[in-house]
């Protein structure tokens, strides 16, 4: 990793050659767990990047930085115009000093406890994080755990600031695999002993790259890791590891995305194919219509309007069948309205079985793109196929606002794309929301989850959606019609757009779009 001890010292060594006697002259945060210490001189600038993510305390010059104009927040102001007198790091941790004037900047990269401290005459004057606990504290009355300070074997407790990877250097040697107690080849201590001569010897720096990335003084013998990097610099093996470390946290976040979008679209495709299944095996029994018809004009003679049913004896069964009637109608009326739903369903069939296999082509598509995408290393072609995915929801005549990890509000854009929502977008169970007393889009609250129900808060966002996209949206305290999507009902020659609701609840609100 990029906070090994040794690989910090070396650059605390590095740092204090080419900052000393600079100035800080400015302290602050371009965005969470990143700090910037900015170093003035007659010459110009040098920028300090100082990362407190888990797992990624570390700290390396930049070539150039500039400070964002927004969202950014200043630190240890007390601290500005002081010089540097020099860098250093405590024995056997990863705790970094930096002596500015009468000030102490103490870094702490211990995973898990990150944080810059300002420290005057040993006490806390000032903290990045945890501020309100540290200030006004003595700071050797502050405990940071040293590095495996817990183990429990015994070379692990005598260097213990070692770490994992060149405990395994120590321990997989031919030598140590044979030591035994009494034995006359070396101790693991003595190995220890010897890694630490190579360590302070070393002017190579080695990336390996394993499951995470390990920065190391020397070049590693166990046959463990894949073939190294080599750096000369310190500065450079450090901004180089941490720079693939964020790109490759950024390309797994992207296959993420674009891997669950699929995953639902499968879902929802599968679910799909399997009505579809269902109502063709429905339409395949169109014969018994048929039957029925036939039945009606053998017997013809022996029904009469005003019949509810016929019962009659099938042979090929040996027993009684009844067809049922419609009283109202007559024997052949009846029965071409039998051979009108045994054609109704047979044209069906042909259609089901085109859509099933579109259907079951297009989820071949997404499980093999899914695939493609779990497979891809390359970033750049996965953010093409998330923007990708963006561009196929964009051509959905809706604005579309994500509210909730499970909700999002869809909102219709004229009154032909309000029918399409509401008829065609939209599930039983979902939300509808419309403006009283005056026109405007319809708005649904859409549920990624049936089983999930929406709180309130939610629900007066979708209202205040509905609000702001309508003739409404200049008044305050607007009252917004809600229900379940199945009590809304389009009547036959309703215009564009013209619905009724039943069983709605109002809630009153103030037009507005939600801040994502």
């Amino acid at each position: 990793m990029v906070n090994n001890y040794f690989i910090l010292k070396s650059e605390s060594s590095f740092l204090n050659t080419v900052l000393k006697s600079l100035t800080v002259s400015d302290v602050y945060s371009p965005e969470k767990d990143i700090i910037i210490i900015e170093f003035s001189s007659d010459s110009g600038k040098r920028f300090l990047k100082i990362s407190l993510e888990k797992n990624l305390e570390t700290l390396f010059l930049v070539d150039d930085y500039s400070r964002p104009k927004k969202n950014v927040m200043s630190f240890l102001k007390t601290a500005y115009g002081a010089s540097l007198k020099e860098i250093r790091i405590e024995d056997k941790d990863r705790i970094v000093f930096l002596e500015a004037g009468e000030y102490t900047l103490v870094l702490v990269l211990i995973p898990g406890k990150g944080n810059l401290l300002l420290v005057k005459n040993g006490e806390v004057v000032d903290a990045v994080r945890n501020r309100k606990d540290a200030a006004g504290r003595k700071l050797a009355e502050l405990s940071f755990e040293k590095t495996d300070a817990h183990a429990q074997s015994e070379l692990k407790k005598k260097f213990g600031y070692l770490g994992k990877h060149y405990y395994g250097e120590i321990i997989s040697s031919s030598v140590l695999n044979r030591y035994a107690p009494g034995s006359s080849a070396t101790t693991p201590e003595k190995e220890a002993e010897s890694l630490l001569k190579r360590i302070g010897s070393s002017d190579k720096f080695y990336l390996y790259k394993d499951s995470s990335y390990f920065l190391s003084h020397v070049l590693l013998r166990n046959g463990q890791y894949n073939e190294p990097e080599v750096f000369d610099s310190i500065n450079e093996i450090i901004r180089t590891a941490y720079t693939r470390i964020k790109s490759e946290s950024r390309h797994a976040a992207v296959k993420q995305v674009v891997t669950e979008s699929k995953e639902k679209k499968i879902k929802a495709l599968e679910k799909q194919i399997s009505n579809l299944k269902a109502n063709l095996k429905h339409a395949e029994d169109a014969s018994q219509y048929k039957e029925s018809g036939d039945i009606i004009i053998q017997n013809i003679k022996e029904i009469r309007k005003g019949q509810k049913s016929y019962e009659f004896f099938d042979l090929i069964y040996g027993k009684n069948k009844v067809v049922k009637l419609n009283p109202n109608l007559s024997p052949s009326e009846n029965a071409n309205q039998y051979y009108a739903k045994f054609k109704g369903l047979k044209k069906s069939t042909d259609l089901l079985e085109e859509k099933i296999r579109k259907s079951e082509s297009e989820l071949e598509n997404l499980k093999k793109k899914r695939d493609e995408v779990s497979a891809e290393t390359d970033i750049r072609k996965a953010v093409r196929n998330m923007k990708t995915e963006t561009k196929e929801n964009e051509k959905l005549p809706f604005r579309i606002f994500r509210i909730h990890e499970k909700f999002s509000v869809w909102v219709g854009k004229d009154s032909v794309s309000n029918d399409l929502l509401t008829m065609k977008h939209s599930n039983q169970f979902d939300l509808w929301f419309h403006v009283r007393g005056a026109s405007g889009s319809h708005t649904i609250l859409k549920f990624d989850d049936k089983n999930v129900v929406p709180d309130k808060s939610l629900i007066l966002k979708a209202a205040s959606v509905a609000a702001y996209y309508s003739k409404a949206r200049n008044a305050r305290n607007v009252p917004v019609a809600y229900c379940e999507r199945k009590y809304v009902r389009k009547k036959k020659g309703f215009k564009s757009g013209a619905v009724v609701m039943e069983k709605e609840k109002v809630v009153f609100v103030n037009p507005g779009l939600p801040e994502s």
